[in-house]
C-alpha cells in the first residue's frame, strides 16, 4: 500500500497577511513519488520514460502539469519527475501553495485521475511527436551550458559504470531512438500509456507526502535540540565531557593546519604553463542599420545583424531577436518578466495556448522571452588607449526584450515565425485565467528561490542602492519582483481589464519602437548560416517590423550619448524605495544570509584590472 505521512515547514511571520495566508493553507504542499523499479531497465524502456517525463510534465500542455494547474488547487507544480542517476529510478510530483488544508487531498487525486486517464485513453500524437523532438533535440545538442562538457560525459558515464553496466551505455542512443520511433509508428502512444499503467498507476511503492506551514516549527526544533543535548550531558561524567571539549578543539587545530607539502604536491593540479595562452576566436560579424551594406534589400533589414559562426553546432541553429524596450513606461519596467512568459505562454489569434506549446515542441528547440537590462559605455569616454577602466554615471544602459529560439537548420522559417507570432499576436485579452496562473507560478519560485539562494537576493538588493542598472535587475529579479508579483495578482483576480491594458500598452511600446534599435543575432556553424539566410533575410525585411513604427525611418537611437529615458526616474524611485541604509528580510529558512557592501569607486575613478583578480582572490579564496 501507498505510505502516506505529514510534515510542517517553517513559515516566515513576515505580516498579517502572510500570516493569514498560512492559516487558509496557502503553504501547504503535496508530494507523490515513486518508487519505478528495482532492477535495471532496458535500454528502450530507459529512453521511452524520458519521453514520458517531457510529456507529463516539461511543458505548459504536458498533462500531469495541465491537470494540476487547471484544477485551480495550487500555484505551481513541483515537477521533480524521473530521477534516473541511480540504479533505481523514482518519479515525483507534487503541488506547491495549496490554497486549502483540505485540498491536499484533492490535489492526490487530480494526479491520480490524470495518470488514469493516460493509462487509459493514451497520449494525443501530436504531444508525443512534441515531447520525442524535445528529447532527441536535447539528445543531440548535448548543451551542458557553462558546465564543462568532459565533466558531464564523466557523470553520464558513471551513472552506469557504478552499476557494473555498459558505461557507453550512458552516451549512445541512435539505435535506441530508432526502435523508440519505429514502435511509436506501429502503435502510437501506446508504450507511454503502458509506462504510466505498469509503473505508475499499478505500482504501490510510492510515499505521499503532505506539509503544511508552521510559524512555530523553528522554535519547537530548537526547543526539542535543547531538550536532548541537556539529556545527554546530564548522562555524561565530567571526564567524559572533557574528553568531548579536547576532541572539538583538536579537530579546530586539525582545520586551520596546513597540509603537509607532500599530501598537496600528491593532488593533480594545473599551472600556467599548461593553459593555452592563446584565446579561441570564433568569427563574429556585425552590420549596423547604418553600414553601407545593410539596407532593407540585405539580410539585415536595417536593424543590426550579428553573426556567430562556430566550428560545429550539430546542425542546430541559435536565434536571438531583441527589440528596444525603452518606450516602456519606467513604472512598467518590473512587469517585463511578467510580459515575457504572456508572450510565450497564452496563444495566439490562431493558436490556443496548448496548440502553440505543441508547435513549439514539434518544430524548434524550445522558445523563451527574457527582458535585458545592458550598461553601455558613454561615447564621451574613450577607454581605448587606457588599461583601466572609468567610473561612469551608469545611466547609459540598452533595455531590450529578446525571444530566443533554435533549431535544425530546416526549421528555421517555422521558428522565426513563431517569433514573430509571440511578438506581435500574443493573445493576451483573452487570458485572464493564464495570466493569474502565471502571477502564482512566479510568486511560487520567488518564495522557493528566495530562502535558498539569499545570499544573491541579498548582493542584488545591494547593487541596487547605487546604480540605475542595478536598481532596474533588483525590481525585475530581486526582492522587489516578489512585492510587485504579489500586487499583480491582485489586481488580475479583481481589474484584470487595469493589468491587460497595461499588458498592451507595453507591447505597443516595444514593438512601435525604433527599428534601427532591433538586433537579430544568429549562432551555428557556417552551413547551418547559409542554409537560414533567405529565411532570416525575409524575417527581418518584414513590413510588420515597421508597419505600427512612428520612428520607423528614423536612425537608431544611439544610448551611449544619451541617458536613457528611465535613468531619471529610476534615480528618483532609488532615494525612497531603495535608500542608503541597512535592513533584513524575513524568510523562513534555517540560514541566515548576510550581504555587505558598498562604493569602491567613485564618478570618474578609473578601475585598474588588478581589481578584479584580487575581487576573485577574495571570492574563491579569502571568504571562501
Amino acid at each position: 500500500r501507498p505510505y502516506a505521512a505529514s510534515s510542517s515547514s517553517s513559515s516566515s511571520e513576515e505580516d498579517d497577511d502572510d500570516d493569514d495566508e498560512d492559516e487558509d493553507g496557502m503553504g501547504h504542499m503535496l508530494s507523490v513519488k515513486w518508487l519505478l523499479h528495482d532492477a535495471p531497465l532496458p535500454p528502450l524502456t530507459e529512453l521511452a520514460f524520458v519521453v514520458l517525463d517531457d510529456l507529463l510534465l516539461a511543458k505548459p500542455s504536458s498533462v500531469l502539469r495541465k491537470s494540476l494547474l487547471d484544477s485551480g488547487l495550487g500555484d505551481d507544480v513541483m515537477d521533480d519527475g524521473m530521477e534516473d542517476g541511480m540504479i533505481q529510478n523514482t518519479f515525483a510530483v507534487g503541488l506547491k501553495g495549496i490554497k486549502n488544508a483540505d485540498d491536499a487531498g484533492k490535489a492526490e487525486r487530480v494526479i491520480m485521475d490524470a495518470l488514469n486517464g493516460v493509462a487509459r485513453d493514451g497520449f494525443d500524437m501530436d504531444d508525443v511527436r512534441a515531447s520525442l523532438n524535445s528529447v532527441e533535440f536535447h539528445l543531440r545538442e548535448f548543451n551542458t551550458g557553462s558546465y564543462p562538457r568532459s565533466v558531464v560525459i564523466f557523470l553520464e558515464v558513471m551513472s552506469k559504470w557504478n552499476y557494473d553496466q555498459d558505461p557507453r551505455a550512458a552516451l549512445l542512443f541512435e539505435d535506441t531512438l530508432a526502435a523508440l520511433k519505429s514502435e511509436i509508428d506501429a502503435d502510437g502512444s501506446r508504450i507511454f500509456s503502458d509506462l504510466v499503467r505498469t509503473y505508475l498507476v499499478n505500482n504501490s511503492h510510492r510515499v505521499v507526502l503532505e506539509f503544511y506551514p508552521s510559524s512555530t516549527l523553528e522554535s519547537e526544533q530548537l526547543d526539542e535540540e535543547k531538550k536532548r543535548l541537556r539529556s545527554i550531558r546530564s548522562n555524561l561524567s565530567p571526564s567524559e565531557l572533557k574528553n568531548i571539549d579536547d576532541a572539538a578543539q583538536s579537530l579546530a587545530e586539525l582545520q586551520e593546519r596546513d597540509d603537509p607539502p607532500e599530501a598537496v604536491a600528491s593532488i593533480p593540479s594545473l599551472s600556467l604553463d599548461d593553459l593555452d595562452r592563446e584565446g579561441v576566436e570564433h568569427p563574429i560579424s556585425i552590420r549596423g542599420p547604418d553600414d553601407d551594406n545593410n539596407d532593407d534589400s540585405t539580410t539585415g533589414g536595417g536593424m543590426t545583424l550579428v553573426t556567430h559562426a562556430v566550428p560545429s553546432s550539430s546542425g542546430v541553429a541559435y536565434v536571438d531577436f531583441g527589440l528596444d524596450a525603452s518606450g516602456v513606461s519606467p513604472d512598467d519596467a518590473a512587469l517585463l518578466p511578467f510580459l515575457a512568459r504572456m508572450m510565450t505562454e497564452t496563444g495566439t489569434s490562431t493558436m490556443s495556448a496548448l496548440e502553440l506549446d505543441r508547435t513549439v515542441g514539434m518544430h524548434t528547440g524550445g522558445i523563451d522571452a527574457v527582458p535585458l537590462v545592458i550598461p553601455v559605455r558613454p561615447s564621451d569616454v574613450d577607454d581605448d588607449d587606457y588599461d583601466d577602466a572609468a567610473v561612469t554615471a551608469g545611466t547609459h544602459l540598452r533595455t531590450m526584450m529578446f525571444v530566443r529560439g533554435k533549431c535544425t537548420r530546416d526549421k528555421s522559417s517555422r521558428l522565426l515565425a513563431l517569433i514573430r507570432d509571440v511578438l506581435f499576436d500574443a493573445d493576451f485579452a483573452g487570458s485572464k485565467r493564464k495570466a493569474v496562473q502565471i502571477l502564482g507560478e512566479m510568486q511560487s519560485d520567488l518564495r522557493t528561490d528566495v530562502p535558498g539562494g539569499g545570499n544573491s537576493y541579498a548582493l542584488r538588493r545591494i547593487a541596487g542602492r547605487y546604480s540605475v542598472g542595478g536598481y532596474l535587475r533588483e525590481i525585475m529579479h530581486g526582492i522587489g519582483q516578489v512585492e510587485t508579483i504579489k500586487g499583480l495578482l491582485d489586481v488580475a483576480e479583481n481589474d484584470w481589464p487595469a493589468l491587460l491594458e497595461r499588458l498592451e500598452n507595453m507591447r505597443r511600446a516595444i514593438l512601435g519602437g525604433n527599428k534601427g534599435n532591433a538586433v537579430l543575432n544568429l549562432t551555428g556553424d557556417r552551413g547551418v548560416l547559409d542554409a537560414i539566410e533567405r529565411d532570416v533575410r525575409d524575417f527581418a525585411t518584414d513590413e510588420i517590423f515597421s508597419a505600427d513604427s512612428s520612428s520607423a525611418a528614423a536612425g537608431p537611437v544611439d544610448f551611449r550619448s544619451e541617458d536613457h529615458p528611465w535613468s531619471n526616474p529610476a534615480l528618483s524611485s532609488m532615494k525612497t524605495s531603495s535608500p542608503l541604509r541597512d535592513e533584513g528580510v524575513v524568510v523562513p529558512t534555517k540560514v541566515n544570509y548576510v550581504g555587505l557592501g558598498g562604493q569602491l569607486y567613485t564618478l570618474g575613478e578609473r578601475i585598474p584590472g588588478s581589481a578584479s583578480v584580487a575581487s576573485r582572490y577574495l571570492q574563491n579564496g579569502y571568504l571562501w
